[in-house]
């Protein structure tokens, strides 16, 4: 087909070029030359190929070593202070209205992700970010640039007028972003949300209710699981429900707690009060205990009691070396026991003449 229409154009122009020569005009004819269409094929397009969604992030290894002369001064007084889980050079403190975290250990503290809403906790990803929750908004801080982002299934209170004050939790030291709070539109049913992409999308799971009190304690693995537990209670039960979750696997088991206090959570041991126990087994007390003992935030099981931090292991109390004589007692990755003590973040020293500092509800 392709070469008879060419034909009849070579024979349009040659007819043409014959007429140029002898002047006269190409005559008329009644050649009427009918060209089908033509059907061209397209040249093959390559496939999209949709990339797999990436899995977490490899942490960095833990640091534990630092070493400082002298802590930073803070332009204000803070109430709240929280050493990262995985780096002991990074140190967050706090008030209700302004941020302060250090790099180096306590040395130095800059203010950051300031915002609308009261600073409802603070906590650092594996990676150094500190992430910081102000009402139902998440703020990301990298050590030069911050962000925000609404978490669209997660509030910080429960909106009934008379339902109690809720708190928001950070579940830090992995590699996401995982918060502890109160579902939307669900009175008293705790969620927790995770993300991947530093806020940009949620991922949920419902936890339990009844969810009246503002206790969460967990954290996230290096590996991306998350072990939390929060407190429940109701007018006929208390304890807390403990959870692992970790991509699709979502593990939960409701444990009997006294009402009202306060546990902590490490791995999978739980400490309540003086007593200790591994998931899936029964309570024991804690050998080596002569008072009533406070879980704190630590690397590995710990309580204080008395104005000692005392290490938890097998069962059994060891006494650590320092004064505990101030407020919201932590310890960090190297061993290091920071508090509050008259408004600022301290860190414990050796004293046989140890005078703790009741906080201001006398605990």
């Amino acid at each position: 087909m392709i070469r008879a229409i060419a034909f009849v154009l070579g024979l349009a122009i040659a007819a043409a070029i014959v007429a140029s020569i002898t002047g006269e005009p190409t005559r008329a004819t009644n050649l009427v030359v009918i060209v089908p269409p033509m059907v061209v094929t397209p040249p093959a397009i390559a496939p999209i190929i949709q990339q797999p969604v990436p899995g977490p992030q490899t942490c960095p290894a833990p640091a534990h070593d630092v070493h400082i002369d002298a802590l930073g001064d803070l332009p204000e007084s803070v109430d709240r202070v929280h050493p990262s889980p995985s780096n002991a050079a990074w140190i967050a403190a706090w008030n209700d209205h302004h941020v302060f975290v250090s790099r180096d250990a306590g040395a130095t503290f800059d203010r950051v992700l300031d915002g609308p809403g009261a600073v409802a906790d603070v906590g650092f990803d594996c990676f150094g970010r500190t992430i910081a929750v102000r009402g139902a908004a998440v703020g990301v801080h990298d050590g030069v640039d911050e962000a925000w982002h609404a978490v669209p299934g997660l509030i910080a209170r429960d909106p009934e007028p008379d339902a109690p004050e809720i708190a928001a939790h950070v579940i830090d030291g992995g590699p996401d972003i995982a918060i502890v709070g109160v579902a939307v539109g669900a009175a008293y049913l705790s969620r927790i949300a995770a993300s991947s992409d530093l806020g940009a999308t949620w991922r949920y799971r419902d936890l339990d209710r009844p969810y009246e009190a503002a206790v969460a304690h967990g954290r996230q693995s290096a590996d991306g699981t998350i072990r939390v537990a929060v407190s429940i209670a109701d007018c006929d039960y208390a304890g807390l429900v403990w959870v692992t979750w970790r991509g699709d696997r979502y593990d939960t088991d409701r444990v009997e707690i006294a009402e009202a206090t306060t546990f902590g959570l490490y791995g999978d041991v739980a400490i309540d009060d003086g007593r200790w126990m591994s998931r899936g087994g029964a309570w024991h007390d804690i050998a080596g205990l002569a008072h009533d003992a406070t879980p704190i935030e630590a690397p590995w099981p710990a309580v204080v009691a008395d104005g000692t931090a005392y290490r938890i292991a097998k069962g059994r109390a060891t006494a650590l070396p320092w004064c505990i004589d101030g407020t919201s007692p932590t310890i960090d990755t190297s061993g290091r026991v920071w508090m509050i003590r008259h408004g600022a973040p301290v860190v414990a020293h050796r004293d046989r003449a140890c005078k703790p500092i009741k906080s201001p509800d006398g605990d």
